[in-house]
């Protein structure tokens, strides 16, 4: 008998960097990494005089595609508004159109974006808003869910990536930290609580691989992913015919 299964979410991430700070990258990520699989990764800014809002230093790191618009106007002012939020609408129409993802989340603390939110809702994209706690009302309400940007940082526990990095004698580009082991475990239990229920072992491991690449569970000490969690916080549960799932161990 075929089984139905809910379709994967597919995610474009657009960012407004002119009014958006580079410290809350890693929470977004994370919190995208549980929802789905996150295939547009954009950054948009007007500034004439460089990457605002301490992007310059995160952009590599998470792989952001830079999507700078020059001011179309001389001004005093190393930024004109609305120029950089106008190629994100029409990028988003765009990626509408393209119908190769099923989720937009927009990255903003304006009401800007109210109306293509709207409109995407209209043809059956799930919209994500994210912003600061100052975001009007008109755009927090026309997303289908608004996640405030302060409580996704305390969620995860996060610092400025720009922080994060290691410095690499041989490269004039820092190394990227490993994350630590309560911090991929911050993030499963988040996984768990978003959830709502057990989930596969191998499910998990893929959404940990979608924040950090790199993970390997051998380099913490597991021979194999099941042995990788720590049986005082989670249930690790054996199931007929070799499958393992994992739990909170209160719930």
């Amino acid at each position: 008998m075929k089984i139905n299964q809910t379709p994967e979410t597919v995610t474009a991430l657009l960012i407004d960097g002119d009014n958006v700070n580079s410290e809350y990258i890693d929470a977004i990520e994370k919190e995208l990494a549980i929802i789905g699989n996150t295939t547009h990764k954009r950054l948009y800014y007007t500034y004439s005089t460089g990457i605002p809002n301490g992007w310059d230093g995160v952009c590599n790191p998470h792989a952001l595609t830079l999507r700078q618009v020059m001011p179309y106007t001389n001004s005093n002012n190393s930024t004109v508004k609305n120029v950089a939020d106008s190629q994100l609408i029409i990028d988003a129409m765009d990626i509408l159109h393209g119908n190769n993802v099923n989720c937009v989340c927009i990255v903003a603390s304006d009401s800007d974006y109210t109306t293509i939110t709207k409109r995407l809702r209209e043809s059956n994209i799930r919209v994500i808003g994210m912003g600061e706690k100052r975001t009007p009302v008109a755009f927090v309400n026309a997303c289908d869910e608004f996640k405030y940007l302060e409580d996704l940082k305390t969620k995860y526990n996060t610092v400025s990536s720009s922080k994060a990095l290691l410095p690499d004698t041989d490269s004039d580009d820092g190394a990227a930290a490993p994350p630590t082991k309560a911090e991929i475990e911050n993030f499963i239990k988040n996984m768990l609580e978003e959830a709502g229920h057990k989930l596969d072992a191998g499910e998990i491991k893929k959404r940990i691989c979608k924040k950090w690449p790199s993970f390997n569970e051998v380099n913490y000490g597991a021979t194999r992913m099941s042995k990788f969690f720590d049986t005082k916080k989670f249930k690790v549960i054996q199931e007929p015919g070799g499958n393992v799932n994992v739990d909170l161990i209160n719930r």
